[in-house]
């Protein structure tokens, strides 16, 4: 079995050499790396070329097209794969050496269409894996999304798979349309799972197999309110618009997914607030406390009350270290994830 890695990169010179050797390295060698280049302005270019007389490697450089275009990137290089099941990873992450024979050995022995593992999320001075191992039956159905469908109970309300090193058999990716795309969202695993959700099994690997480095200039991490403000409507409307075969698996109620997203909601518009006066951003800073406060009252009061003194820290141009100072009395929100 051939395993077809996808690499789009961009900017990644500091990272694509140990992406491509982290391949050249699996236990399973039967593979291919494709990588896809959207016009980095940096040396990425001169860092694969010391590696293509591997032909193994294939690389190819376009015109910046941006973030937003992710899904067409990752489609051509889905059109290239020759492989029988492709494998995701990003020019900025890395895999573990068992990696691609983990996620072959899977395939061969069972009949799932998507496979995923955990992953070492490397944020530079700390390091932790995602996601847990599911300890309940429930969330075990959910991660082996059996019977199908059964993920989208939880997949609507987090993108609780890595994109680091998940794998897709190439028949059932193509024959869903490929990797899917919402305007203005500059990822694309996240609705690529919602569409192979409702096809397909999975096959969860409780074992870190690849890096996910995080870093500053990621677009999901700069830009969490924007993505979130996007993508909410299509899990809605997903759920509402689910075939009624998948119905009676999926039992997760619009009414409370939209409660959800709204104490959600609560919780990122403040923390973009926080952020935002940590950087002296005083505008935008209130803009996000404002929408913080906006939502139905009875939410998330300790939060909601730290959305407030920001509105009102905000107006003065001081410095949000006194609203932490606050929220280490009334209690930690918990992080707003991906």
């Amino acid at each position: 079995m051939k395993a077809s890695v996808l690499c789009p990169t961009w900017g990644h010179a500091a990272y694509i050499g140990t992406c491509i050797e982290s391949i050249q390295n699996q236990s399973w060698q039967n593979w291919e790396l494709l990588i896809l280049d959207d016009g980095s302005p940096d040396d990425t270019q001169a860092v694969v070329a010391r590696y293509l007389s591997d032909s193994r490697i294939r690389y190819t450089r376009q015109d910046n097209q941006g973030g937003a275009r992710l899904a067409d990137h990752y489609n051509a290089l889905l059109n290239l794969a020759t492989g029988d099941f492709v494998t995701i990873l990003e020019g900025d992450d890395y895999a573990l050496p068992g990696l691609l024979e983990a996620h072959a050995t899977g395939f061969m022995q069972g009949n799932h269409g998507v496979s995923f593992n955990q992953v070492i999320v490397d944020e530079g001075k700390t390091n932790w894996i995602s996601p847990l191992a599911p300890a309940t039956d429930e969330q075990k159905e959910e991660f082996r999304n059996e019977p199908v469908g059964r993920a989208l109970n939880r997949l609507l309300k987090e993108c609780f798979i890595p994109a680091q090193g998940a794998s897709i058999r190439v028949d059932v990716l193509k024959k869903t349309g490929g990797f899917q795309s919402v305007p203005g969202l500059a990822t694309a695993d996240y609705p690529t799972w919602l569409k192979l959700a409702q096809v397909t099994r999975f096959h969860f690997i409780p074992e870190p197999l690849a890096v996910w480095r995080r870093h500053e200039n990621q677009a999901t991490k700069q830009k969490v309110v924007p993505l979130t403000e996007i993508m909410v409507p299509v899990l809605i409307q997903t759920l509402e618009t689910l075939p009624e075969p998948l119905k009676p698996v999926v039992t997760l109620q619009l009414s409370d997914l939209k409660a959800f997203w709204d104490r959600r909601y609560v919780e990122i518009y403040y923390r973009a607030g926080k952020y935002k006066l940590m950087v002296g951003e005083w505008k935008a800073g209130r803009r996000y406390f404002t929408e913080s406060l906006s939502r139905w009252p009875a939410l998330m009061p300790a939060t909601r009350l730290l959305s407030l003194a920001g509105w009102v820290l905000s107006w003065f141009r001081i410095n949000m270290n006194l609203v932490s100072g606050l929220g280490h009395r009334l209690g930690k929100t918990r992080p707003a994830g991906r």
